[in-house]
């Protein structure tokens, strides 16, 4: 779990140095993080624009340099984290009934006959064949999760959303989107509701632990309980709609205790900053 929050840090330190207006320090530490965990990817588009294109660079640099020392693993090194995106499912939320739609929807005769078309078009090349194998709903659902968390991405750097509260929308939306939610990820969210003290996410910080009540996925000689994920998400996604709803009546964030929300200055103003809920300052 320590390893986890400090992994994380690393995207809150690369917010703070773009704020202090350290671009370079700010991209090595994006770098760092997506070297250590390929989720802080997402969260690049939301950096890229307060960053001059010549930086761009420098994350992706910095993860070369990372993983030159275990290049002759070749395609070995990821075999884990095939087996990990494809396979495990534990505690989710959203992913459950994204996945009850896709099978219900039925999508993969059609799937085939389109690759069968493909195939027979370029003159049945390999690589096709490989295509079959992620025509069920099982993995379209994984496909289509990280697309819709790639389309967030993207919707976010062009709305040019501040830095911090991209950060904690995309993480938020990939812990909901993801089949496989251990307790210890919620501690990629936990230093951005320093920043943002949002009651729903702080509130599953301490739900989630819950998870252990449900041993099912993780021992085989054991079967699921699937009313745990209700006491565990049920609470969190009531106060979230909430929360959401009353913001837009009242026009104002609502967080914990009514704390203030940590806003970074626009670029270009170094270190001033502006606490959601107060004035700017003149």
């Amino acid at each position: 779990m320590q390893n986890s929050d400090q992994k994380e840090s690393l995207v809150v330190a690369g917010i703070l140095l773009i704020i202090l207006e350290r671009p370079l320090l700010s991209t090595a530490a994006l770098g760092l993080s997506i070297a250590s965990k390929f989720l802080s990817l997402l969260a690049f588009p939301v950096f890229s624009r307060r960053l001059r294109a010549r930086y761009w660079m420098v994350p992706l640099l910095v993860v070369a340099l990372a993983y030159l020392p275990y290049a002759p693993a070749g395609a070995a090194l990821f075999r884990g984290l095939r087996e990990y995106a494809l396979r495990w499912q534990h505690n989710d939320s959203l992913f459950t009934p994204l996945l009850g739609c896709l099978e219900w929807a039925r999508p993969t005769p059609a799937l085939k006959a389109g690759i069968a078309r493909l195939n027979s078009m370029l003159g049945y090349p390999g690589w096709v064949e490989v295509l079959y194998s992620y025509v069920y709903p099982v993995h379209l659902a994984r496909l289509l999760s990280l697309g819709i968390a790639v389309v967030l991405s993207t919707l976010l750097a062009w709305m040019r959303v501040d830095p911090v509260r991209g950060s904690l929308v995309i993480i938020g939306a990939v812990l909901l989107l993801s089949p496989t939610v251990y307790p210890w990820y919620l501690l990629w969210i936990v230093p951005f509701l320093a920043l943002r003290p949002n009651r729903a996410w702080i509130l599953l910080t301490g739900l989630v632990p819950l998870s252990y009540l449900d041993p099912g996925p993780l021992l085989d000689s054991l079967s699921g309980r699937p009313w745990v994920r209700w006491v565990e998400y049920s609470p969190f996604f009531a106060l979230l709609l909430w929360d959401a709803v009353t913001s837009s009546r009242r026009g104002s964030p609502i967080t914990l205790f009514g704390l203030p929300q940590f806003s970074p200055a626009p670029a270009g103003r170094g270190v001033e900053t502006q606490m959601a809920g107060n004035p700017p300052p003149s």
